[in-house]
C-alpha cells in the first residue's frame, strides 16, 4: 500500500499495518483483531466468547461499544445461515426444473 493510499484512508479505519483486521458484525466498523471480542458456535448451537481466539469455525467479532454489545446478545447467526440454505436450495431446485416449467414463453 502507497502513503497515499494510507493518507486517503477515512479517519476510524484500522490501519493494515497493525495487525488483521476483522469488523464488527453490528456497526460494521474495522479495527485490528486485537481490539474486538471474538464470538465462535458451540455444539449445541450457542454463541460462546472465544477469548484466545483460537477456536475452530467461523467467528464473529464485536467491538467494545456498548450498543454493540447489547445488540449482540440478540445475534443469531444459524437461524441466518439457515434462511440462507434454505434460498439455496430453492434456487438450486428451480435451476433443475426444465424451461417449460420456469418460463411461460416455452
Amino acid at each position: 500500500m502507497s502513503s497515499t493510499e494510507r493518507q486517503s484512508r477515512p479517519t476510524g479505519q484500522a490501519n493494515a499495518d497493525s495487525g488483521p483486521v476483522r469488523m464488527c458484525v453490528i456497526c460494521r466498523q474495522r479495527a485490528p483483531k486485537a481490539h474486538l471480542l471474538r464470538h465462535v458456535l458451540s455444539a449445541d448451537g450457542s454463541l460462546v466468547e472465544d477469548t484466545r481466539q483460537t477456536c475452530p469455525g467461523r467467528g464473529w467479532y464485536v467491538c467494545s461499544q456498548e450498543t454493540c454489545r447489547k445488540k449482540f446478545a440478540r445475534f443469531r447467526p444459524a437461524r441466518r445461515r439457515k434462511a440462507r440454505e434454505d434460498a439455496s436450495r430453492d434456487r438450486e431446485l428451480s435451476v433443475q426444473a426444465s424451461p417449460a416449467e420456469t418460463c411461460p414463453h416455452h
